[in-house]
This record gives C-alpha cells, sequence and structure tokens, in this order.
C-alpha cells in the first residue's frame, strides 16, 4: 500500500474501534458541533500520520520493510585512525545495515546515548572490534563505528538504511495496517477517548508480534 493511502486506512480504523469513525454522526466537539459540519477526524488524521508512521517504522522487523542503500562515505577520526563516522542522506530514520571491510559480520542496530555499550566506545580495549564491531549514533542520521583494525583502510562494504515515512513509497500491508492502528491511537488522544487507546494499543502490539515471525 502507498503511503499516501494509509490515510484512508486510518478512518476505516477509526470506525472499526471507536464510535468516532468519519461516518459516524457522533458529537465529538465541545458545543455540540457534529462530525458530519465539522469532521475535525480527518485533520487530525492527517496531522499525526507522518509521526506515527515513523514511530512504527523505527520498531518494526527489518525484514518487513523495503530499504535504500545511500552513496555514501566514511570518514575516518583525525585522532584515531581506527575509528569513523558516516553521513546519512536527510530522509534517513533508523539503520538496516552497515558492514565495512574487514568486519566479521553486519550491523543493524546503532547503540544510543544510556545504553550500556555507548560508554565502553570510549576506550580501545572495551569498543567494538572487527570480530564484535559496533555502531552508534549521538544524533539522527550521523554513525560512527567501532572499530577498522589497525592499518586498514576505511571502506564500506554494505550499506542500507530505512527512510523515513513517503507518501509515494510502498509498505507492506501488515505495515501499512499498524501505521493506521497507531495513528488513529493518536487521534484517540486527542480526543482523551482513554478506552478506544487502549483497545487499539492491544490491537498494535498484538500486529506488531506477529509480524515477528
Amino acid at each position: 500500500m502507498f503511503g499516501k493511502d494509509i490515510h484512508n486506512l486510518v478512518l476505516i480504523k477509526l470506525d472499526e474501534f471507536t464510535p468516532f469513525g468519519p461516518d459516524s454522526g457522533a458529537t465529538l466537539l465541545a458545543g455540540g458541533d457534529n462530525l458530519d459540519e465539522v469532521k475535525p477526524i480527518y485533520r487530525y488524521a492527517n496531522e499525526h500520520l507522518a509521526e506515527a508512521a515513523n514511530e512504527i517504522l523505527a520498531v518494526v522487523p527489518l525484514h518487513r520493510l523495503a530499504y535504500k542503500s545511500p552513496a555514501v562515505t566514511c570518514v575516518a577520526d583525525a585522532e584515531d585512525e581506527c575509528i569513523g563516522t558516516i553521513a546519512m542522506p536527510s530522509d534517513y530514520l533508523r539503520l538496516h545495515t552497515l558492514w565495512m571491510q574487514g568486519w566479521a559480520h553486519p550491523v543493524h542496530e546503532t547503540v544510543k546515548i544510556g545504553h550500556p555499550l555507548y560508554s565502553k566506545q570510549f576506550t580501545p580495549w572495551s569498543r567494538g572490534h572487527s570480530d564484535k564491531p559496533v555502531v552508534t549514533e549521538t544524533e539522527i542520521g550521523k554513525l560512527h563505528y567501532y572499530s577498522i583494525d589497525e592499518g586498514k583502510a576505511h571502506e564500506i562494504k554494505e550499506c542500507k538504511y530505512i527512510a523515513c515515512f513517503d507518501g509515494e513509497a510502498d509498505y507492506e500491508q501488515k505495515v501499512a495496517e499498524v501505521i493506521a492502528l497507531h495513528c488513529a491511537r493518536k487521534v484517540c488522544e486527542v480526543f482523551g477517548s482513554t478506552e478506544q487507546v487502549g483497545v487499539l494499543t492491544n490491537e498494535i502490539n498484538s500486529v506488531l508480534e506477529n509480524m515477528r515471525i
């Protein structure tokens, strides 16, 4: 399903899981404004779709997502020849694969500030190495890799990433479904519909769990 079509799926989910869908005619706003006249659902769904999609794309199993292979270069650190940095494209959301020449295997996740492995990258004897590499991310799209064997060239063997939500991108049906559910949950949160938020949360967790298979 194309990203731009997920908006309609959000409206369908709202009809399924709440009494406030676009065709319900229910009163949502204070003062007795009728949904048929005001239709805030459409606007809220549009406003929250990209945010909801990116939050879901950040946690969906990688094998469910299409990736991009960017033309990027690595830059060795000026003070330490064994580590370096890669600047990813502006639409970067999360790492799919980074495999440097000389590494025994690729890395599929980045380590963020606060993770137990993060502080260990500051010293040569505890940081990642060619047999057990580590990639950290201190800011979105700036990857730091640890490490290359001394005297070896800094060359990328394989690099892939998951891009931010794009209305023109094609998403697997299950991915589109969980994005729509999450966006519907955000709309329900706007209206303070606690019970519906709980129902949608359970559905989201169920779909995500099934996607891991």
